[in-house]
C-alpha cells in the first residue's frame, strides 16, 4: 500500500517560511503574505514566490539553522516506522521545502520512501530568492499520479482527508454530456475524498471525488478537479489487476469497460 502525507500542518506543526523569515528579520511580512493567501487574496503559487523573494540573500548557515527547528509532531515518527515495518510505501507530498523535511526526519530518527517537495536555490552561500519544485503550480493529484507511476502502481483505490484553501469541483450534466466547473474560493474541510488510479491513454490517471465541508457543516461535493491543499493524508491500495479506461459512447465518459 502507498500512503502519502502532507507535511506542514499534518506530520509537523512547524511552518518553514516563518522560521526562515525569523532568520531574515521579515517574520511580520511573511505572516502578512500567509494571511493574504489564507484569505484567498492571492494564489498559493504567488504567495510562495513572494515569501521566497523575501528570503533573497539569507545566508545558507542561517537557513540551515531555521530548518534545524523544523520538528515532527509527537508520535509521527512512530507512525511512519510502523507503516514501513508493515511493508507499506510512505511518501510525503508538500509545498514546503526538501531540506526542512529531511532535517526533521533525520532528527526524529526516521525516514520515508519518497519526498516530493519544493526547493530554495542557493548561490554563493546565500538564498537566491527563487523557489523551484513540482508543487508550486503543480497539484498533489498530479504528484500522486507521478508517484504511482514511479512505484509501478497501474491500478488502485485511494482515500484521503484534510483541508483545502480553495477548490474547483466538476458537476457532470447527464443530458448535455458535459462537465460544469464550480469554483469555491474559501477554506473547506475534506470530509471525504475517494478515488481510483487507472490507465488513460497510456498515462496514470487519478479520478477523484470529494465532499468538502464549510464551518457551519454545510457541504459541497463533486468531481475534484483541483484544490490548494492546506493539510492532507492519502492512502493508496494497489489492485492486483490492471484497469484501463476507454471511451464509452453511451455516457460520453472514459470508463472501465
Amino acid at each position: 500500500m502507498l500512503i502519502a502525507f502532507d507535511f506542514d500542518g499534518t506530520l509537523s506543526d512547524s511552518e518553514m517560511t516563518v522560521l526562515l523569515g525569523g532568520e531574515q528579520g521579515v517574520a511580520e511580512e511573511m505572516a502578512d503574505i500567509t494571511e493574504r493567501a489564507m484569505n484567498d487574496e492571492m494564489s498559493y503559487a504567488e504567495s510562495l514566490r513572494s515569501r521566497a523573494e523575501l528570503l533573497r540573500g539569507l545566508e545558507e548557515k542561517k537557513a540551515d539553522r531555521a530548518f534545524g527547528r523544523v520538528e515532527l509532531r509527537p508520535g509521527a515518527a512512530e507512525v511512519i516506522d510502523a507503516l514501513r515495518d508493515a511493508g507499506h510505501t510512505v511518501a510525503i507530498l508538500t509545498g514546503g521545502f526538501e531540506r526542512g523535511v529531511a532535517r526533521a526526519l533525520d532528527d526524529a530518527g526516521t525516514d520515508v520512501d519518497t519526498v516530493v517537495a519544493n526547493r530554495l536555490p542557493i548561490r554563493n552561500g546565500k538564498l537566491t530568492g527563487d523557489v523551484e519544485g513540482p508543487l508550486i503550480e503543480g497539484t498533489k493529484d498530479e504528484a500522486l499520479e507521478d508517484l504511482a507511476a514511479e512505484e509501478g502502481i497501474d491500478a488502485g483505490w485511494f482515500v484521503g482527508l484534510g483541508a483545502v484553501q480553495d477548490a474547483t469541483l466538476w458537476y457532470y450534466h447527464q443530458d448535455e454530456g458535459e462537465y460544469e466547473p464550480v469554483e469555491f474560493d474559501e477554506h473547506l474541510e475534506v470530509a471525504s475524498c475517494v478515488g481510483n488510479l487507472s490507465d488513460l491513454d497510456g498515462e496514470p490517471f487519478a479520478h477523484t471525488h470529494a465532499v468538502l465541508s464549510r464551518p457551519d457543516g454545510e457541504s459541497v461535493a463533486g468531481h475534484l478537479d483541483e484544490a490548494t491543499v492546506f493539510a492532507g493524508e492519502v492512502y493508496v491500495t494497489e489492485f492486483d489487476t490492471d484497469l484501463v479506461r476507454e471511451h464509452d459512447g453511451t455516457t460520453d465518459l472514459d470508463l472501465w469497460l
